[in-house]
């Protein structure tokens, strides 16, 4: 064959192109491969006939840029010459330099791109994956130190539960050195029950989150709170798990004082809630007896003093036990609202009104050198409270307060609504969330520490001189509070005053005006009256009051005498006059008792101390009628009138 037909012949064409030194990949306008050399195979990867079903998109990261950018370029200039990144069958790439031109055969348009490695590249390869090995070993060393220092204890168990690594904060947790570890379970501190428990969890789940007790070497146990889970390895290798310990012993430590603390704390409100209960039940009593004895010193004082042509030193001398005794009837009043037992007059009131209405007095009581602050918001609903038990809370708290500022200060008064959420504090105390109203006194004086306000509602309990107080008032406010079912806080510190604030519920009752007291004629008594009294010397002293005012009056000592009284007398009796509590029958079964004999029979009781189901939880029952002891001469004429007028009404 000549040489001019060796040049021609197709197999030295291919001969020639696949042994060329250089990428050769011919594509149509769609960039569909038409033909390729050996080495174009060698760089990308790809066999001849695997390239020839593929396109130029398949290898050219940037093959959008043949066509877009270069396609006419290519045309109008018959070649282009520009750099590219080819992808190679494994996924690698590479960047290369093409040179690309256009031919056409039998009418066909080709591009003929031939392209070559850039020689920065392969350093570039060399280089990232020098890269690649140094980022791993810094990855490699930044794990190791953050698991060698990280605070809490971390260990790695294989998949059969066997320790394989564990850090220095396990290794300090626990006590057991890593050669003591080889080959042993997390049993050896757990114990078997529980590391079996948590095995199945992560059998189960690949994962564990709890809190357990472990024991170190040395034998001291320690709560941790554990976090387990799985690490999968991938290639058919079996899991390790990885536990991160941390030691919760301080913590629940902690948490167990603070709940001996706070259980101490409610106990020691127990002992304080029972003893002022058994202080108030004494106080109540003790003020049962008192009115008994000061009844007759008030009445027979209240009579002789007004008796005509007495001498003046003998009619001051009355007078002044005449004061005596009323103030001993305050101190009972006194005594009895410490105790919460005494009668509430329950009424819905205006708390606003009440406020501005007392302010006239307080203005007298307190020195000019204080300031008053007072503010009263619009539109408060109604309060169901006894006015005058109110007024003494309110008196008590500004007094007090008068007494923290001797050099004066700023006296703060304040009445408005208070939301109260189901969430908050006060809700549990009060028993109920919703809207109640809150009074507010607060002052600018001298404050208190702790662990005196801590006290601050303990009867006989007073940071005063002894002869300026008992250390009853605020005793006495807080059970006027928890009466009207209010609660009363109070907060101070020293040098920065003290406030105190008064929740109360609203009643869904309207404030009603009060009536004027009907005028009580005071002509001569005609009526028959059962007088029952198991004190002898009141028993007398209410007779001889009532026999005075011209009445007939039948007397008994005990509530069974008095049956019998009222069995043996023929005539009508019009009014039953009886102390409430008496040893036998008291006076509440004594008028039970009476009222089938005699339905026509009015009651009007007496008592220094009002229970046994007369005043239930400190309010009288509906229809019952009460006197209380201490009481005046004119006081008990003027009440026995009234019931006897009610009677004829």
């Amino acid at each position: 064959m000549s040489s001019s037909n060796l040049c021609t012949s197709p197999h030295f064409l291919r001969a020639l192109l696949d042994h060329a030194a250089v990428s050769v990949f011919v594509h149509d306008v769609r960039g569909r491969f038409v033909d390729v050399n050996a080495h174009a195979c060698a760089s990308v990867g790809y066999s001849r006939e695997q390239l020839l079903e593929c396109n130029v998109s398949d290898i050219e990261q940037e093959h959008q840029m043949v066509f877009e950018d270069h396609g006419q370029g290519v045309l109008d200039s018959g070649e282009v010459v520009r750099q590219g990144v080819h992808r190679h069958a494994d996924g690698s790439t590479h960047a290369v330099e093409v040179h690309v031109s256009a031919f056409e055969v039998n009418g066909q348009q080709l591009f003929c791109a031939v392209s070559r490695p850039l020689i920065d590249d392969a350093v570039h390869q060399t280089q990232s994956r020098s890269d690649l090995e140094q980022s791993h070993t810094f990855e490699r060393d930044l794990f190791q130190r953050i698991f060698e220092n990280a605070n809490e204890a971390i260990a790695i168990i294989d998949h059969e539960g066997r320790y394989l690594r564990q850090n220095q904060a396990h290794l300090a947790m626990f006590g057991f050195s890593d050669e003591e570890l080889a080959g042993k379970t997390p049993a050896i501190h757990l114990g078997p029950g529980v590391f079996a428990d948590v095995g199945k969890a992560l059998a189960d789940d690949g994962e564990y989150r709890g809190e357990l007790t472990s024991r170190a070497k040395n034998g001291v146990e320690r709560q941790i709170d554990l976090s387990a889970f799985a690490v999968e390895r991938g290639d058919g290798l079996p899991p390790v798990f990885v536990g991160i310990k941390r030691d919760i012993t301080k913590m629940r430590q902690l948490q167990r004082e603070d709940v001996d603390r706070e259980r101490m704390t409610l106990e020691e409100s127990l002992r304080q809630a029972q003893k002022m209960e058994i202080i108030g039940q004494l106080a109540a009593g003790v003020a049962h007896d008192f009115n008994n004895l000061l009844t007759p010193i008030l009445s027979y004082s209240d009579l002789e003093v007004s008796r005509p042509g007495l001498p003046d030193d003998t009619r001051s001398a009355l007078q002044e036990i005449c004061t005596a005794a009323k103030r001993g009837r305050d101190l009972t009043t006194r005594l009895l609202a410490f105790g919460r037992k005494q009668r509430l007059n329950l009424q819905p009131l205006d708390l606003g009104d009440l406020v501005a209405h007392t302010m006239s007095m307080l203005r007298r009581l307190v020195p000019d050198v204080i300031e008053f602050a007072v503010s009263i918001e619009e539109g408060l609903p109604a309060i169901l409270a006894d006015a005058a038990a109110v007024e003494q809370v309110l008196m008590n708290l500004a007094t007090n307060a008068a007494d923290s500022m001797p050099d004066g200060g700023i006296l703060r008064i304040a009445v408005k609504q208070l939301a109260v959420a189901e969430d908050n504090r006060l809700a549990r105390v009060l028993g109920t969330a919703g809207t109640f109203l809150q009074l507010t006194v607060a002052d600018t004086g001298h404050g208190m520490e702790a662990a005196t306000l801590e006290r601050v509602f303990e009867p006989f309990f007073t940071t005063k001189d002894a002869d300026k107080g008992t250390g009853l008032g605020l005793s006495i406010v807080h059970g006027i509070v928890r009466q009207h079912d209010g609660y009363i806080t109070a907060e101070s510190e020293p040098g920065h005053g003290t406030q105190f604030q008064v929740i109360l519920p609203p009643s869904d009752e309207a404030v009603v005006a009060p009536e004027a007291p009907k005028p009580v004629p005071h002509e001569a008594g005609t009526a028959t009256i059962l007088v029952v009294e198991d004190e002898q010397q009141v028993l007398s002293l209410v007779i001889k009051l009532l026999m005075g005012s011209g009445y007939h009056v039948l007397g008994a000592s005990s509530g069974l005498r008095a049956l019998e009284v009222a069995r043996e007398y023929e005539g009508a009796i019009d009014l039953l006059l009886s102390d409430v509590v008496m040893p036998g029958l008291n006076g509440h079964e004594l008028f039970e008792r009476l009222r089938p004999e005699r339905p026509e029979l009015s009651v009007l009781f007496m008592s220094g101390h009002p229970r046994d189901g007369l005043v239930p939880q400190g309010q009288l029952a509906s229809g019952v009628r009460i006197i209380e002891k201490p009481f005046t001469a004119e006081e008990l004429d003027a009440r026995v009138r009234e019931e006897l007028a009610m009677r004829k009404a």
